[in-house]
């Protein structure tokens, strides 16, 4: 919601700089009073009020180890399909492929807490593809692989809240 529709303190607050809660935890009532509009009386009362308020903590970030898993998925996939094995897939594996490409593309990294299981998903995505990169296997093993590639990627995208 833009600032302007929360009055105008808080849109001055905004231009002057204080536009996030952790700006104005930081400023004293002098600071805030230097704002124009805010009075010192007006600057008091806010620094009270974010005083009452309790500090949450701040979430870790995502490990980056699931992104580097799936780029290496991705740099695998694309470098199979691009090379002379890839007429010995069958269709259900070259579609699973294809989806690990763009799955890489557009996936976030995993909330906080699901990092883990996603990095080991996206590593066992990475692994499989890349050992088809040493040789084709059979088409039984083939549609084993697919429906491995598919489950993976589906939990992946659910962590990642692509649906």
């Amino acid at each position: 919601m833009p600032f302007q529709a929360w009055g105008s303190s808080a849109c001055a607050l905004a231009k002057a700089g204080y536009a996030t809660l952790d700006a104005l935890r930081n400023a004293t009532e002098e600071d805030l009073a230097l704002v124009p509009g805010i009075s010192p009386i007006k600057a008091r009362h806010i620094v009270q009020h974010l005083q009452q308020l309790p500090v949450l903590p701040q979430a870790p970030a995502p490990d980056a180890g699931v992104r580097a898993a799936l780029l290496r998925a991705r740099n695998a996939a694309q470098r199979l399909l691009e090379s002379d094995r890839a007429e010995d897939l069958e269709k259900p594996l070259l579609r699973q492929l294809q989806k690990v490409v763009a799955l890489a593309a557009a996936l976030p990294e995993p909330p906080a807490g699901q990092a883990d299981t996603g990095e080991d998903l996206a590593r066992r995505i990475a692994g499989t593809v890349e050992a088809l990169i040493h040789g084709v296997p059979g088409r039984k093993r083939q549609e084993r692989t697919a429906e491995d590639l598919r489950a993976w990627r589906k939990g992946l995208k659910r962590m990642g809240g692509g649906g």
